[in-house]
């Protein structure tokens, strides 16, 4: 994911890359959400993944692109970065919490499925 912030986070993006996509336009969210959609499948096979694209169904793909997409965002919000290890719920203000835990769920699910770890 760090090459796609990079790409896109140069213009958009915080000071680390994360995009707030609360912030853009619904027309540049929306560009910015079909731009992911198209090099997530290539991140998935870089990373030696199943493609996202073909193992989950449309609206699961969906969802998945949405839940990384709000990850950013409350990265973005809160300027956490993941660099001193993975970002726990209680890294997170409470106002923010339960979307990210929705969003790490769906992220949690998507791996399991393009990795094949049950």
């Amino acid at each position: 994911m760090t090459s796609r912030r990079r790409f896109a986070g140069r213009e958009y993006g915080d000071a680390n890359g994360n995009i707030n996509y609360e912030q853009l336009s619904a027309a540049k969210a929306s560009e910015l959400k079909q731009l992911l959609a198209e090099i997530t499948p290539y991140f998935d096979r870089l990373n030696h993944h199943k493609s996202s694209k073909e193992v989950l169904s449309s609206e699961e793909f969906n969802a998945y692109i949405e839940a990384e997409m709000t990850l950013e965002t409350i990265r973005a919000k809160t300027g956490l970065t993941g660099n001193k290890g993975p970002i726990q719920a209680n890294d997170i203000p409470t106002e923010l919490r339960a979307e990210f835990e929705q969003a790490e769920q769906v992220l949690k699910e998507t791996n399991r499925k393009i990795t094949g770890n049950n």
